[in-house]
C-alpha cells in the first residue's frame, strides 16, 4: 500500500512537470520578444532634406510642321539629351507627297496673280479709255454749242442793225402822215443794243429789255411811239413792224441756243465726271502675295526637313518634360517635344512638408547633391514624381531598429540617408546653393507630391504623416555640375540643439493625424512571479532626424520598445531579448 502510494506521488510530480513545461513552452511561444533602449541625451539637427529633379531654368517646345506623319520617336519623358540629339523622324513618303502638294499650290497661287494682274491691267486700259472718250465728248459738245450760239448771236446782231438803220433814216420819209411824226429827230432816243454784244446768257435778256424800253420811252415827249410805226415806212420791202419782228425772232432763237448749250455741257460734263470717278480698290493681287508667302515659307520648311532626312533634333541641352507625338501620329506644330533648357542655368524643386517650414526661409542656405544610385536594392519609401523627402530607415515589425551606437552628448545630428535591402548611394557633385523662393501646394499622399517622412517608420506608423499640405522650395544650380533629368537632394542647414529624451525613430509609432506613441516595457508582478508588459505612451515629436526623435512624454529610465517580433497591443507581456541586461 505504501508502495503504491508513492507511485502515484511520483506520476503526479511527473504529471505536474509535464504540464509546467508544457505551459512555459506555450508562454513563451506566445510571448513577443522585445528589445528596448533607454531614453538618452541627444544633440543633433532635424534633417531637413528632400529629392528632386533637375530641370532647366526655362521650359522650350520643339515643333516642326503641322500635320506630317511621324515615323520614329526617339526619346522619352524624363531623357536627358544633348545639343543636336535627334527627338523624333517624319516619314519621307508623307514629308515628300506633303511638298508636291504644296509646291502645286504656290504655281496655282502664281498663275492666279498673273490673271489678276492682267485683268487689273485691262480695266485701267478700259477706264482711261472711257475717260479719254468723256472728255472728247465734252470738247466737241462745247465747240459745237458755242458755235450754235455765236450763229445765233451773229443773226441776232444784223437784224438789229438793220431795223437800227431803218429807224435812223427810213426810206420814203416824205410820205409820212401829216400828223407830224416822221425819224427820231436830235430829240428822240436811240435804241441801246449794247446788251447784244456779249455771249452770255443773261445778256440776252438786257438787249431785248433794251429794245423794248428804248421803244416804249417816247410815247411821253409827243414822239411817235417805236413800239407803233408808221406803216407806210417799208426799207428794202420790210415794213418797221417786220424788221421788229425779226429782231424778236433772233432774239428767241438765241436764247434757245443758249440753254441748248447749258443742256449739252451739262450733261457731257457728267458723262465725264462718271468717267473720271474713282473705282474701289482691288487688294486680290496684294491677298494672294501674302498667301503666297506663307506657302513660300511652308516649302522651305518642308525643304530644310528634307536635307536633314526628316530628323527633328534638340535645338539645346536638356531634359524631355513632354512627348506630344507618338509614331504613327501627325505633328502638331505647336510643341511636339517639351525640352526643359539647362543653356541658361539649372534649377531644383522639391517639396517639403508644412511642419518643416519652420526651418526653411527664402535666403536660407542649403547643399544640393546629385545622387546616382547603384547596387541591386531599391530605394526604401515612395519615390514619386516632382520631389521626395529623403526616406531613412523604414522599419516594418520585428526589424532591428539599432542604427549603429547611440549618439553622446554634443555630437552631432546623424547625416546622410540610410538605406534597407543592402542598397548603397554614390553621392555626386555638390554645390552650396541659396533658397530663392517658396511656394505653398497641396500634398495629397498619393500623386506627383506625395511625401514621406525622414526616419524609422513601423508598419502603419508615420506614413503619410505629413500628408494634406506643404510648401515647396527651388534653388538655382550651376548646369556644368548637374544634368538634367537627374536625381538631386537638397538638405537644408539647420543649426544643431540638444534634447533630453532621444529615443531611436524606429521605436515612433503614429497613432493617427501626426498623433504619436512608443511602447514602454515595464514589470509588473503576477501568480507566475514578475512579468515584462507593454504599455502604450503617448509622445510629442520636437525634432527628429534620420536615426533619432527628440520627444516630451517619457521619462529617462524608461524602458522603450525598439524592436518587437511582433504587433504589440495595449497590455501585452513580452519577454526581453537579454533578460540579463535587464536584471
Amino acid at each position: 500500500m505504501k508502495q503504491r502510494i508513492m507511485k502515484a506521488g511520483v506520476l503526479l510530480f511527473g504529471l505536474m512537470l509535464l504540464f509546467t513545461i508544457i505551459s512555459r513552452t506555450a508562454y513563451n511561444m506566445s510571448t513577443a520578444e522585445v528589445s528596448t533602449e533607454q531614453a538618452e541625451h541627444q544633440t543633433f539637427a532635424p534633417d531637413v532634406s528632400a529629392r528632386g529633379t533637375v530641370t532647366g531654368s526655362k521650359e522650350i517646345a520643339v515643333s516642326t510642321v503641322e500635320g506630317l506623319r511621324v515615323g520614329t520617336v526617339r526619346v522619352m519623358e524624363g531623357e536627358a539629351v544633348e545639343a543636336g540629339e535627334i527627338l523624333f523622324e517624319v516619314d519621307l513618303q508623307d514629308l515628300t507627297e506633303k511638298m508636291k502638294v504644296k509646291q502645286q499650290e504656290l504655281q496655282s497661287l502664281d498663275l492666279q496673280i498673273r490673271g489678276a494682274v492682267e485683268s487689273e491691267a485691262a480695266e485701267e486700259q478700259s477706264r482711261q479709255l472711257s475717260r479719254s472718250q468723256a472728255q472728247e465728248d465734252y470738247n466737241r459738245t462745247a465747240a459745237r454749242e458755242n458755235a450754235a450760239v455765236d450763229a445765233a448771236l451773229a443773226e441776232l446782231q444784223q437784224a438789229q442793225e438793220e431795223y437800227r438803220n431803218f429807224m435812223a433814216d427810213p426810206a420814203g420819209s416824205s410820205g409820212r402822215t401829216e400828223d407830224g411824226q416822221g425819224n427820231a429827230g436830235p430829240g428822240q432816243p436811240e435804241l441801246g443794243w449794247s446788251g447784244f454784244s456779249q455771249s452770255d446768257s443773261g445778256q440776252s435778256d438786257s438787249g431785248q429789255s433794251d429794245f423794248v424800253q428804248s421803244g416804249s420811252g417816247q410815247s411821253d415827249s409827243g414822239q411817235s411811239d417805236f413800239g407803233q410805226p408808221d406803216p407806210t415806212q417799208v426799207s428794202s420791202g420790210q415794213t418797221a413792224e417786220q424788221l421788229l419782228a425779226a429782231v424778236q425772232e433772233k432774239q428767241a432763237a438765241y436764247q434757245q441756243a443758249l440753254q441748248n448749250r447749258e443742256d449739252s455741257l451739262y450733261n457731257a460734263k457728267k458723262s465725264l465726271d462718271s468717267a473720271n470717278l474713282e473705282t474701289a480698290k482691288n487688294y486680290s493681287v496684294e491677298q494672294s502675295q501674302i498667301t503666297r508667302g506663307q506657302k513660300a515659307e511652308e516649302i522651305a520648311k518642308l525643304q530644310a526637313l528634307l536635307d536633314v532626312q526628316g530628323r527633328v533634333a534638340a535645338p539645346v541641352k536638356g531634359m524631355v518634360t513632354g512627348v506630344s507625338v507618338r509614331a504613327g501620329t501627325a505633328t502638331t506644330g505647336g510643341g511636339d517635344i517639351l525640352l526643359s533648357d539647362l543653356s541658361d542655368g539649372a534649377s531644383l524643386t522639391v517639396t517639403f512638408p508644412e511642419e518643416m517650414r519652420k526651418y526653411i526661409r527664402e535666403g536660407s542656405q542649403a547643399v544640393v547633391t546629385a545622387e546616382n544610385s547603384v547596387g541591386g536594392g531599391s530605394r526604401s519609401g515612395s519615390e514619386t514624381e516632382g520631389s521626395e523627402i529623403l526616406p531613412g530607415v523604414s522599419e516594418t515589425a520585428g526589424q532591428a531598429g539599432q542604427q549603429g551606437a547611440s549618439e553622446t552628448a554634443g555630437q552631432a545630428g546623424q547625416q546622410g540617408a540610410s538605406e534597407t535591402g543592402g542598397q548603397a548611394r554614390q553621392q555626386g557633385a555638390s554645390d552650396r546653393v541659396t533658397i530663392r523662393t517658396l511656394a505653398d501646394t497641396s500634398m495629397t499622399g498619393t500623386g506627383g507630391a506625395e511625401m514621406e517622412m525622414i526616419g524609422a517608420e513601423t508598419a502603419g506608423s508615420m506614413q503619410g504623416a505629413s500628408s494634406g499640405g506643404g510648401f515647396t522650395v527651388t534653388v538655382d544650380l550651376p548646369p556644368e555640375h548637374f544634368t538634367a533629368g537627374e536625381t538631386a537632394v537638397l538638405r537644408v542647414e539647420v543649426q544643431p540643439d540638444s534634447y533630453d529624451t532621444c529615443i531611436p525613430t524606429g521605436a515612433l509609432h503614429l497613432r493617427e493625424k501626426g498623433q504619436y506613441y512608443v511602447n514602454a516595457a515595464e514589470k509588473q508582478s503576477t501568480i507566475l512571479g514578475e512579468e515584462w508588459v507593454v504599455r502604450r505612451v503617448d509622445v510629442k515629436v520636437l525634432e527628429k532626424n534620420e536615426k533619432y526623435a527628440a520627444v516630451e512624454g517619457i521619462s529617462a529610465g524608461q524602458e522603450i520598445v525598439t524592436e518587437a517580433s511582433r504587433i504589440l497591443e495595449d497590455g501585452s507581456r513580452v519577454k526581453m531579448k537579454d533578460e540579463k541586461q535587464h536584471e
